[in-house]
């Protein structure tokens, strides 16, 4: 009734697009802003050629991180309002950036679409090296395949720009790409900021194995000044007294706090060490579509874990 009243002093034109604005809004929208809860944000990820879907594509939506299912779904969970940018990657299809505009209080779904990259392996050579192989091919792009396998268990790849000569010294025609693995994992605490950090210093992370919490590793990389102080407000409010893992080594003991084990992370980092933790580690995001207790070490299609 009070966009009827205010209809009536605006000219035709406009009291007919107020009135239809006003029509078409979901319900939930009559109530402030403020009042209503979180918004929930999910959908699909498929072929823009093909319509197939796409799974363990990475969807990340600042701090959020989420892998497709195999029918292509995810879910993030509980998404700040207003304009959010997913960003999508999956090896063999272009990185998609969408801007999506997020209504707190309301379950909305996005169908994203990649376009697949080109393969060509005309013309392709593979030599090896004691300590490298070399891989020459006109505009090579490989999804995976004979490629990953090749580089299983190397450091990572070497890349140059094809028009740039080879030079003895840094460039920015060159690039060096290390192979990393990715882990999801269980913070059960963390130690206090040193020096001019704030928040928090390191995650300390585990998976479970057989109702065991195992211990992996410190993770104190990957932060930003925003992430920290949010990500400190949450482990305060889920402190506990005595360490939640169980089994492991190398628990620190000075500076360190404890929590329940609930919020799941994304990792990555080189390999695992001999004494089973991570070796080089940085917080890639947070996993808010993955339980705690479903996290266990993962294992690459190598074999290795």
């Amino acid at each position: 009734m009070k966009l009827d009243a205010r209809c009536r002093v605006m000219s035709p034109g406009r009291a007919a697009l107020v009135m239809l604005l006003a029509a078409t809004l979901p319900a939930p929208l009559a109530t402030p802003l403020a009042a209503q809860g979180p918004a929930r944000l999910s959908g699909r990820v498929v072929d823009a050629v093909t319509l197939a879907p796409i799974a363990n594509a990475e969807i990340r939506a600042g701090e959020l991180l989420a892998s497709t299912a195999p029918d292509g779904a995810f879910a993030l969970g509980s998404v700040p309002p207003g304009r959010v940018e997913l960003q999508v990657r999956r090896i063999g299809y272009a990185p998609l950036r969408r801007a999506v505009d997020v209504v707190p209080g309301l379950e909305q779904t996005v169908l994203l679409t990649l376009d697949p990259l080109p393969v060509r392996l005309d013309s392709v050579t593979v030599t090896s090296a004691p300590d490298a192989i070399a891989i020459a091919g006109p505009e090579l792009i490989r999804r995976g395949g004979d490629l990953a396998h090749a580089l299983d268990g190397w450091e990572g790849v070497v890349a140059k720009r094809r028009d740039a000569p080879y030079e003895s010294r840094r460039s920015p025609h060159w690039l060096k790409m290390k192979c990393e693995a990715t882990q999801e994992l269980v913070v059960g605490g963390f130690t206090d900021p040193r020096g001019g950090r704030v928040g928090l210093g390191a995650l300390l992370v585990g998976y479970f194995e057989r109702g065991d919490l195992i211990f992996a590793g410190k993770v104190g990389t990957g932060f930003d000044t925003k992430l920290l102080n949010s990500l400190r407000a949450r482990l305060d409010a889920l402190k506990v007294d005595k360490p939640p893992f169980t089994k492991g080594t190398g628990l620190p003991k000075l500076r360190t706090h404890w929590v329940k084990p609930e919020i799941v992370v994304q990792v990555a980092f080189t390999e695992w060490t001999p004494y089973d933790k991570l070796r080089h580690p940085r917080l890639l995001g947070l996993r808010p579509d993955k339980k705690a207790s479903e996290v266990v070490r993962e294992i690459a299609e190598n074999g290795r874990g």
